[in-house]
């Protein structure tokens, strides 16, 4: 009886020997597959740290990107207002352009009738001129004449002194024609020097009217080039704002370009930072998951030691 309960201790230690060492061994085994889980977990999380520092620099550079964006949009909208005044600038002086470009062309008809009044009033001046010329001819005839007269009544003197008393009444007429004939002389002597001055002030009044006109198509000419330079000046200016418009298109496809970048860059730095938000979240969870496998290897190690133990008795029990 006693032998049998000793046979039966015998093989239920065995037994229980045969099972501890089984269960020594999946628990080995478990320890080793908890030692390369936990390896991987924390190349896991120093993967998700790794991460979680890329996604800060995106997001660091998306909020650079984005503030560079909106100072953009804020520079094209300044631009876009300078150029807006500078194109106001350049219709004023476009519409100050075109009056003064009609009041020139107005002056240049207005001075081209005043030349043609001029150039009528050259030719008056020059018949007035040729005129007094003639006139001048005429009195010096009648001056000739009036010597040859003066000449004949003297003569008609000396004849009446030689005929004596039948002669006296014809003297006393040839002497009154000799006075007549002195003094028209004198006053025809009187009208040519009037009539020389006359000539000499008409001439001198030819030669400043003929400069004047002179300086007047001069005048002229310089207004029309004036008139043609103001023009193409004023094409010029037209050919700018053309320009400027092609230049003002562009800024609000600038401006809209850069305004789409803005909430682009909004939206992604939004979404790096739900994405860092949860490379975080999964980080902590491998950080306590590594915590736990630690808890779990350590709890193996425990049960290993103890089977160990549990062996070495087992073995000398037997």
């Amino acid at each position: 009886m006693i032998e049998e309960q000793a046979d039966q201790r015998l093989r239920t230690t065995i037994e229980i020997k045969e099972r501890m060492t089984s269960l020594l061994a999946q628990v080995d085994e478990q320890n080793t597959l908890v030692g390369k889980f936990n390896d991987k977990m924390q190349n896991q999380s120093a993967t998700f740290e790794e991460m979680s520092a890329s996604m800060e620099e995106l997001l660091s550079t998306a909020e650079t990107i984005s503030g560079s964006a909106n100072d953009q949009v804020d520079g094209n909208v300044a631009m876009e207002q300078i150029i807006n005044d500078f194109k106001n600038i350049k219709q004023e002086t476009t519409g100050k352009l075109r009056d003064t470009y009609a009041d020139i062309e107005s002056i240049v008809a207005q001075t081209s009738i005043s030349n043609e009044s001029l150039r009528e009033v050259e030719l008056t001046i020059t018949k007035i001129n040729e005129q007094s010329a003639r006139i001048g001819e005429t009195v010096s005839i009648i001056v000739d004449i009036a010597d040859k007269i003066n000449l004949l009544s003297l003569n008609a003197s000396i004849e009446a002194a030689r005929a004596g008393d039948y002669g006296r009444g014809f003297a006393v007429v040839a002497d009154e024609i000799g006075k007549l004939a002195v003094q028209t002389s004198d006053s025809i002597k009187e009208i040519e020097q009037v009539l020389s001055l006359s000539s000499r002030i008409t001439a001198d009044g030819v030669t400043v009217i003929t400069s004047t006109a002179d300086m007047m198509k001069k005048l002229i000419a310089k207004m029309g080039e004036s008139s043609d330079k103001i023009k193409l000046l004023q094409e010029s200016i037209m050919v700018e704002e053309r320009y400027i418009r092609v230049v003002i298109d562009q800024m609000m496809k600038n401006i809209d370009l850069a305004r789409s970048i803005g909430v682009g860059t909004e939206e992604e730095k939004k979404a790096i930072e739900d994405t860092t938000k949860a490379i975080d979240h999964a980080n902590e969870i491998v950080a306590a998951m590594v915590v736990e496998i630690r808890e779990l290897a350590d709890t193996s190690r425990v049960i290993v030691q103890n089977a160990t133990e549990l062996m070495k008795k087992s073995d000398d029990a037997v």
